[in-house]
């Protein structure tokens, strides 16, 4: 087959023909002169640092990105990311006197999705032994549910004591949250609630309908103190 001849430029004395693309006068920018013996700047040394290419960012996996950016391989570990977590959580503690963060926690919004995150981690078996004890020594709750009704159950009889019954109006000024979950006890007793709720509730003469107490009727029991 045919083949194109190279293109060649000839040397000053006419002699050997030379490829172009081997000839290093082709490299050079025109009106531009070449001293071997220079000490240019734009002769970079042995010496000096080399540019290297920025690492591409690789996606993070779940769980550490979160906590330092992005992922490289000198990146914290999961345990380390893990830890840094326990620390924010004692932050928490020290300021609100438990580990109850809410999951949509604005001040720190990781933080509630990570205690979430734990809670379910136990209930399914994936949390390891010496984790639930650094939780549990923090005073971690792991029942939130349960542990939020026992809160407000004790603020209800902590009414009782100062006004004699458990009628917490809704709009509760002096504990708005106790009289709101007062009205909410009332319209889950026979969904929500548990049979055990019910008959602490009843114990303390709690009263699931506000006209019987004020017309007449009891619907309730005396009992605990």
């Amino acid at each position: 087959r045919w083949m194109h001849p190279m293109p060649t430029r000839w040397d000053q004395q006419g002699s050997m023909p030379t490829p172009s693309r081997f000839n290093i006068q082709n490299r050079i920018p025109q009106n531009q002169e070449v001293n071997a013996e220079s000490d240019s700047d734009d002769h970079q040394d042995e010496s000096d640092p080399v540019e290297l290419k920025p690492q591409m960012k690789k996606k993070a996996p779940k769980g550490v990105g979160e906590y330092r950016g992005t992922y490289r391989t000198s990146s914290i570990s999961f345990a380390e990311a893990w830890e840094n977590m326990v620390d924010r959580l004692k932050e928490y503690k020290e300021k609100n006197g438990d580990c109850m963060v809410p999951w949509n926690f604005k001040g720190d919004p990781k933080l509630g999705s990570w205690v979430s995150k734990q809670r379910h981690y136990k209930s399914h078996g994936s949390l390891s032994y010496d984790r639930i004890k650094i939780l549990e020594d923090l005073g971690f709750i792991w029942d939130a549910t349960k542990y939020a009704w026992d809160d407000m159950f004790e603020r209800l009889k902590e009414y009782k004591k100062e006004n004699g019954d458990c009628l917490v109006p809704t709009h509760y000024k002096k504990d708005a949250k106790l009289g709101r979950w007062v009205y909410v006890q009332r319209h889950k007793r026979d969904k929500k609630m548990t049979k055990e709720q019910a008959k602490r509730l009843e114990r303390i003469g709690f009263k699931w309908s506000v006209h019987k107490a004020f017309w007449g009727g009891d619907d309730s029991s005396e009992g605990e103190k």
